[in-house]
């Protein structure tokens, strides 16, 4: 007897990107000084995918 198991995680093809950076710090001049600011600059766990194959004698 045998069994197979399949488990998928984020499947599809969308990419799985972090949140947009807010963190805006005015300087003397009252524009913005952080180079991040508006940018994306992290991302989530890619695809994922497990196989499993359980044989009993």
């Amino acid at each position: 007897m045998s069994a197979l198991r399949i488990e998928a995680f984020n499947l599809d093809t969308q990419t799985n990107q972090g949140f947009v950076n807010g963190g805006f710090s005015a300087g003397a001049n009252g524009l913005n000084q952080s180079s991040t600011f508006g940018t994306i600059t992290s991302g989530r766990q890619p695809r994922i995918i497990q196989l499993g194959l359980k044989i009993s004698f």
